[in-house]
């Protein structure tokens, strides 16, 4: 490796960790423009190795998914109830999914991390407004959570050469 091979690879590193830090502070606050942020990363950052179905794959789940946020209501889409929760949530749920080494489990993990940090955040005080075993509760998790779930699947894709795991 070159000198110049190393910087390269010291900025890239750099850019994507602010990248992660700006999607994962975005998911944080329920906004739906890291899940762009992380795709555009999952882009620059998969070439050449991450098959271009599975880039077609997640760029079609990403539209899907920011087209969903601008459809939502704006008390919903603008509301930061449990985001906290169900960011943690699917940030642990990511690394257990990577642990496991399948993209179903990184996405299921993902999922379910995010499902358990609604439940927990269902039966504190900050979340009795969304009436924890209620329809409102489950469409909030769903429209707050799909977000969540898809920027991180895509960012453990992006972090999975880091466990030398090959998703093909």
């Amino acid at each position: 490796m070159t000198p110049m091979d190393i910087f390269l690879m010291v900025i890239a590193g750099l850019v994507l960790a602010a990248v992660a830090g700006l999607a994962f502070y975005l998911a944080w606050k329920g906004r739906v423009e890291g899940v762009i942020a992380v795709y555009v990363a999952l882009l620059l950052c998969g070439h050449g190795r991450v098959p271009a179905g599975q880039l077609v794959f997640w760029g079609v789940a990403s539209a899907v998914t920011v087209a969903l946020m601008l459809l939502l209501p704006r008390q919903v889409s603008k509301s930061t109830v449990g985001m906290a929760y169900l960011t943690a949530g699917g940030l642990v749920g990511m690394v257990v999914g990577l642990s496991l080494g399948t993209m179903a489990s990184l996405i299921l993990g993902s999922a379910a991390g995010c499902l358990l940090g609604a439940f927990a955040v269902g039966r504190l005080d900050t979340g009795r407004a969304l009436d924890f075993p209620s329809r409102k509760f489950f469409n909030y998790v769903c429209a707050k959570g799909l977000p969540v779930v898809v920027l991180f699947s895509m960012l453990g894709l992006i972090l999975s050469p880091l466990f030398s795991y090959n998703w093909q």
